[in-house]
């Protein structure tokens, strides 16, 4: 009876630690204190998002470099900025984000000018649609403001399909 009980409290303490571990090396991991620079270019992100929640095409616009591409998941190919409004344009109009939210991975920062950003966000519209997304978006600072200059999405929920 006695190694019994013994080997129930090793099995109960045992898993009690791995936990302990995950969660303070994970914290160290990402609970880092970002940078000034970094906290600039995730408010870049967030105000992305409160542009895209009210419907605002014209800051989101102003915020993708002229010669950015960006590759959606639901794309065959990297699309050009006239072609990437079109589908924000279309994402506005019919399932603009009622509720969302961002998750940011890393923020690395590249000298003064370039960022590149891992995120993920979840968002769910009015009628039946929603997603969750992950992005790597990077920017470039010019005339002091970050410009997205690619961007590249994949979705949480199904993997596509490559052309190869």
């Amino acid at each position: 009876m006695f190694t019994k009980r013994t080997i129930l409290k090793a099995r109960n303490f045992v898993p009690i630690i791995l936990w302990g571990m995950m969660v303070f090396w994970s914290t160290q991991a990402f609970g880092e204190e970002w940078t000034a620079a970094q906290k600039e270019v995730w408010n870049v992100i967030e105000e992305r998002w409160i542009g895209l929640k009210e419907g605002d095409l014209k800051a989101l616009e102003a915020g993708i470099h002229n010669e950015a591409l960006s590759w959606r998941f639901t794309k065959e190919a990297p699309l050009k900025k006239n072609l990437t409004m079109l589908g924000y344009e279309r994402w506005v109009s019919y399932a603009r984000p009622a509720t969302y939210e961002i998750k940011p991975y890393a923020v690395q920062i590249l000298g003064d000018d370039i960022a590149n950003v891992f995120y993920s966000y979840k968002w769910e519209a009015k009628n039946e649609y929603s997603g969750h997304t992950r992005v790597l978006m990077t920017l470039k600072k010019e005339n002091g403001k970050w410009l997205i200059i690619s961007a590249l999405s994949s979705s949480c929920e199904k993997l596509t399909n490559c052309l190869d």
